[in-house]
């Protein structure tokens, strides 16, 4: 459960909105009533709260379509659909530059709205995503802040129509051949200050971490961040605090990550001053097929495992190993005071005195750790637990289980498959049953809170009144499977790519959860904060080359660890420099032929290819493959230099 190292981030529901047409032509079979359009305009004018009227300021399109089951395509977790082949219809709305994706029933009998603001039949209705330009701050009593589908930071106000993007960079898309998600940036590692009036986020791509102050748009804090480990404020929220890797080994496997603080100075932040030091071990890694794994691992760490570092008054809480497995306490001058190598997937409470996380090797999967001696407590939960949290007021723990369900075998051999999972085809989409507790931290039964299908929650996020919790949950790739096995076309199949949902339910568990937006990594500040910016409709990026496993036709490049490397495509190709070894690992950038890059580690072998850790001449480092198989041949593309 706890094996591996974090993959990135994804939100792959923009692939929904970049296929369609610009140029919004009907592509149905036949005539449309103008019916269920105008029942279509008159749901939107509702949720929106002002009159979109058909001819105006607005585009509409439509088509025709065959889905396997009554849920049109937009399954809802929680949710059952009658599996029956139904002919419907998809619309879509282009509203003020946001588009609107609706289904209806051949006769208009049930129509709802679907993405980008998802509601199945049977959900609650959601509140649109709409922007505010930058010219109207609106200040927000404890926002949540999120990834949205397109994998911009957005924040808002759950249960409100509108929704605010501290960035606008973003672009998710799909790899070219496979459903995985790939974007130009990967944003995450969220954290509000202790008033809540500040947010500390990273592009993960790039280690650059940012901080948006309420009122003030985001200033740059610093390059080069170790990314495995987040960026935390300080007890008292006047310090930021990140990791920077020194590149000493030291012991197994372990490298020295140099702790620096920097403090806030209006539009600008102080020199960066040493804060503290510690080792973690390095060189996880891996990958699998399965799209689903892929969303969860840019939710909650490779396996479900995130890293973490908090400041305490002892000194900071860490986690040991790439794997998540593991936490210690060192103090400010670099000495372990405690470790507890049993403990994964730890957070720490609101008083920052205890910690819950996972007890690996324990009967008693939950267990409480003291801060100032480690000492270790059970806690008395539910089996397979999976991801925790915090109450805002540190009385009780959240948290998420996961137990094996009926999975969905790949029928080999089928070439929509293959052509979409590069070779890797038939895979398992693996189904398991999804719980959401809360328990008392003084012990007693957990209350149920929510229970679905899928692959897994990501992220637990308790609202700070305690009313409700906001998590990610990530569907299972059973649904693409079968979708596939029935004779779908790749479009078909893509449009049920596992992602990320933000959903809520009430705190007592009572009523159905509803869903909050596409997107993940919820976090809700504790203040108040006005957020600066605003939507900007993203651009397509260029889709990435696939790789393909290496043949044996070409000796691999002679390369020596320390020694430098010249990148090496053809046809003006790139190649990909991703976070760790694996195609579905998350991408750091694109290295151009004649790049010249010095190997720091490897070979490894992840998804049929060889992987070397290399660094580029303004030291960033990641993993990159030493051969590539095309229709012309095999190349190598690093050359010893």
């Amino acid at each position: 459960m706890f094996a591996g190292k974090r993959i990135a981030l994804l939100f792959i529901t923009i692939v929904l909105i970049m296929t369609i047409s610009p140029a919004l032509v009907s592509q149905a079979q036949g005539d449309i009533s103008t019916t269920i359009i105008d029942a279509v305009y008159s749901d939107l004018s509702q949720k929106l709260g002002k009159s979109v009227a058909r001819g105006g300021d607005s585009q509409f399109s439509w088509e025709e379509d065959v889905f396997n089951d009554t849920s049109l395509g937009c399954p809802q977790p929680g949710q059952n659909y009658t599996q029956v082949t139904t002919r419907a219809y998809k619309i879509t709305i282009v509203y003020q530059g946001v588009t609107y994706s609706y289904r209806s029933t051949k006769d208009g009998g049930v129509i709802f709205q679907c993405t980008p603001n998802f509601s199945g039949p049977g959900a609650t209705p959601l509140a649109p995503e709409t922007a505010i330009p930058p010219s109207a701050p609106i200040a927000l009593n404890n926002p949540l802040a999120f990834i949205d589908y397109s994998g911009n930071v957005a924040v808002s106000t759950p249960g409100q129509p509108l929704a605010h993007l501290l960035t606008n960079d973003a672009n998710a898309q799909y790899t070219q051949n496979a459903p995985f998600f790939n974007a130009n940036r990967y944003y995450g590692r969220f954290r509000w200050s202790p008033d809540g009036t500040k947010f500390i986020y990273t592009d993960l791509r790039s280690g650059t971490a940012y901080v948006a102050v309420s009122g003030q748009a985001p200033i740059q804090v610093a390059v080069g961040v170790a990314t495995m480990l987040p960026i935390i404020w300080s007890s008292d929220g006047t310090k930021i605090v990140f990791a920077v890797s020194t590149n000493e080994h030291k012991g197994d496997n372990g490298v020295v990550q140099q702790i620096q603080a920097v403090q806030l100075l209006g539009n600008s932040v102080s020199a960066p001053i040493y804060a503290s030091s510690f080792v973690v071990s390095v060189g996880c890694g891996g990958g699998n097929p399965d799209p689903a794994d892929n969303a969860f691992n840019v939710e909650a760490g490779f396996g479900g495992s995130n890293l973490i570092m908090e400041w305490t008054d002892q000194g900071l809480i860490h986690s040991t190993a790439c794997s998540g497995i593991g936490i210690a306490l060192t103090n400010f001058n670099g000495q372990d005071l405690w470790t507890a190598p049993q403990i994964a997937r730890a957070a720490l409470s609101p008083d920052r005195k205890r910690l819950v996380g996972v007890a690996s090797e324990s009967a008693d999967p939950l267990a409480l750790v003291d801060v100032a001696t480690g000492a270790l407590t059970p806690l008395q939960s539910e089996v397979s637990v999976d991801q925790v949290a915090w109450s805002a007021d540190g009385q009780t723990v959240v948290y998420s289980t996961v137990t094996p369900g009926q999975s969905v075998n790949g029928t080999p051999n089928l070439a929509v498959g293959m052509q979409l999972f590069n070779g890797q085809w038939p895979v398992e989409g693996r189904v398991f049953n999804v719980t959401l507790w809360r328990v008392p931290v003084t012990g007693g039964p957990s209350t149920k809170l929510f229970q679905s299908q899928g692959r897994a929650i990501g992220v637990i996020a308790p609202a700070p009144d305690n009313s409700s919790v906001a998590f990610s949950f990530i569907q299972s790739t059973a649904a693409m499977v079968q979708l596939i096995n029935g004779g779908a076309t790749a479009d078909q199949a893509l449009a049920a790519v596992p992602h990320a949902q933000l959903l809520s339910v009430k705190w007592d568990g009572s009523l159905t959860p509803s869903t909050i937006a596409q997107g993940g990594q919820p976090a809700y500040s504790k203040g108040s904060f006005t957020p600066i910016g605003g939507l900007v409709a993203p651009v397509a990026a260029a889709p990435t080359t696939p790789t393909i496993a290496p043949t044996a036709n070409l000796a691999p490049p002679a390369l020596a660890i320390g020694g430098n490397a010249m990148v090496n495509t053809s046809k003006g190709d790139t190649l990909n420099l991703r976070q760790a070894p694996g195609r579905t690992a998350p991408i750091l950038g694109i290295l151009k032929p004649g790049v010249i890059v010095t190997i720091e580690e490897g070979p490894q072998s992840a998804d049929g290819l060889r992987w070397w850790k290399i660094r580029t001449a303004d030291n960033v480092v990641g993993w990159v493959v030493d051969q590539v198989t095309d229709a012309e041949g095999t190349v190598n593309t690093l050359i010893p230099q």
